[in-house]
């Protein structure tokens, strides 16, 4: 009964397996599975036939699987936006070596990883809902740093959610004003290192609690005089944040 209230399979207990979308019969598969009483769950590709509407919903209780039930789960995908938004620990691995391994926020923010397997340098950030702009279709995300605006996707107040922001995405400013990025943020430069490319640094803000990263042009370091210890505005685009 609790695996059957967890994947909201009452209303199709009478259906029969042709009836089913494909999301449903993931959701059944996923509960046959757990029926067995596992002491560990493998799951190889589990959303790979699924569309992105289909594979969102079966994230969400992909999530209340692993935090109600305490199952430690393998989840092995190529895609990686789903290992970020399950994994306590991440195993990024190309030919049969392994690249990179850490929390998803050590794993993702190291700069020698493939772009073509990473889609760049980013950081990853537990947040919770605390509010939803239905009118705008935003969800107020808020984390140890402040909050950030995001897309709503099915979102209720209270729920956990994990960003990832791209240091691409970031922009600095050293006043606070009208701008078209909803998410600014005051904090504090870390530190400013070399990026792969000799035109690029990477800039580390310490937001309240949080580490931030962004890749700017060596060019706009110099014109904004950035240096370590400066305070600065971190601005965010909500359309850029993935989760």
């Amino acid at each position: 009964d609790e695996v059957i209230a967890l994947l909201e399979l009452k209303h199709l207990l009478a259906c029969y397996p042709n009836q089913l979308s494909g999301g449903q019969r993931q959701r059944v598969a996923i509960a046959r599975a757990l029926l067995t009483t596992p002491k560990l769950l493998l799951m190889d590709e589990p959303l790979a036939a699924l569309d992105m509407d289909g594979k969102a919903r079966i994230l969400l209780y992909l999530q209340k699987l692993h935090k109600q039930l305490q199952i430690p789960v393998i989840y092995v995908t190529h895609a990686l936006e789903e290992a970020t938004r399950l994994a306590d620990y991440l195993v990024i691995m190309d030919k049969g070596q392994v690249l990179a391994k850490g929390t998803p926020n050590e794993t993702l923010s190291q700069p020698n990883l493939p772009k073509s397997l990473t889609q760049g340098i980013s950081v990853v950030i537990d947040a919770v809902i605390g509010e939803i702009d239905s009118a705008w279709h935003l969800a107020k995300a808020e984390f140890a740093g402040g909050y950030l605006w995001i897309k709503d996707q099915y979102f209720h107040r209270g729920q956990p959610v994990r960003l990832r922001i791209f240091a691409r995405d970031v922009s600095l400013a050293k006043q606070c004003g009208e701008s078209s990025m909803q998410n600014t943020l005051p904090g504090n430069i870390e530190n400013i290192s070399a990026d792969n490319h000799p035109a690029l640094a990477r800039v580390h803000i310490r937001v309240g609690q949080t580490l931030i990263l962004a890749e700017l042009t060596k060019k706009a370091v110099n014109a904004l005089a950035l240096a370590n210890g400066n305070p600065i505005f971190v601005q965010i685009k909500s359309a850029g944040l993935a989760r």
